[in-house]
């Protein structure tokens, strides 16, 4: 995870969250500030996506991702679309950010076939929520709990992503989850990039 400015990256604990661990960013001021103007850290607080060293890892299978499936999920091992939280506070006191406008976007990553490997929508959306060759973020406004809640959907691997003359199992690129936060009194914009894989669900051999 880094913050927008490129900064080293850093993880660090929130203290009094007793059921996880969330992922948090010091985010980036944008742009530079008056020493009066406070910085926002962001927080991805569903550490149940993490594995193999990125802050969401994910199951690419478009097929369950549908209006059937729990969009309440936050299982990294399902084929389906997963519900992670994001939480903004304020980076000294650690309190709740209340009335930000948050975006989230799944970046510019595509699979072999031009469909976007992390299509992020909000979660009000029950329909088309799956893989797309067009991109999609979502906008949140967070509540009491400085807290908002997005879903995402991952694109399918297929032979179409293989490299000519590179033989054997698809090794997927990575990609990135940016969240953006603007409209808070008295704070500066602010930016942080949460590192996003999403692995074949079933394998993929190149010839």
């Amino acid at each position: 995870m880094s913050d927008s400015a490129g900064g080293p990256s850093r993880r660090a604990v929130l203290q009094g969250i007793a059921w996880s661990t969330p992922i948090i960013a010091v985010a980036a001021v944008v742009p530079a500030a008056a020493a009066s103007v406070r910085t926002l850290a962001i927080q991805l607080i569903t550490t149940s996506l993490a594995a193999d060293g990125y802050d969401v890892n994910l199951r690419a299978g478009k097929f369950r991702n549908n209006t059937t499936v729990p969009f309440t999920n936050v299982s990294r091992t399902n084929d389906t679309v997963v519900a992670p939280t994001f939480r903004v506070v304020d980076a000294i006191t650690g309190l709740p950010v209340v009335g930000a406008s948050v975006v989230v976007d799944g970046g510019t990553l595509t699979d072999g076939e031009g469909n976007y490997v992390f299509a992020i929508v909000d979660m009000s959306v029950t329909a088309n929520v799956t893989e797309s060759s067009t991109k999609k973020t979502a906008t949140v406004i967070t509540g009491a709990t400085g807290e908002i809640q997005v879903k995402v959907a991952t694109a399918t691997w297929s032979l179409a992503a293989c490299i000519v003359g590179s033989p054997g199992p698809l090794v997927p690129p990575s990609g990135a989850i940016t969240v953006s936060v603007s409209g808070v009194a008295g704070y500066a914009n602010a930016v942080a990039t949460f590192s996003a894989f999403a692995s074949p669900f079933t394998p993929v051999i190149c010839p």
